[in-house]
């Protein structure tokens, strides 16, 4: 089987890590070189989200997408966008009462 070589680039706060990935040519050959950094790119982001190390803001900026966009990004990788414990969802309907009430 035959691999290619595939460079990504991932920003990270201070700097830009550059990964090398050996994907099959067939793989490689589908996608396109851009398309494979895009993806890999968007998994780590997505990754990054799901375990809360970093914000929609960031995520979004990082991106370079919109809000919509990154929405429909969550919803496609099964992501939530509003992500509250019960607890916090409790605290942010007892806030939005207090203000209907006011």
């Amino acid at each position: 089987m035959i691999f290619s070589n595939v460079m990504c680039d991932i920003m990270t706060v201070m700097s830009t890590l550059k990964i090398e990935l050996e994907l099959p040519e067939e793989i490689v050959e589908y996608l396109g070189t851009q398309e494979v950094d895009k993806s890999i790119k968007e998994l780590i982001i997505l990754n990054f989200l799901r375990e809360h190390k970093i914000s929609q803001g960031k995520a979004k900026e990082i991106l370079e997408i919109s809000k919509s966009e990154l929405i429909e990004l969550m919803r496609l990788h099964s992501i939530p966008a509003i992500d509250l414990s019960s607890e916090e969802l409790k605290e942010e309907l007892k806030r939005s009462e207090e203000l209907l009430q006011a």
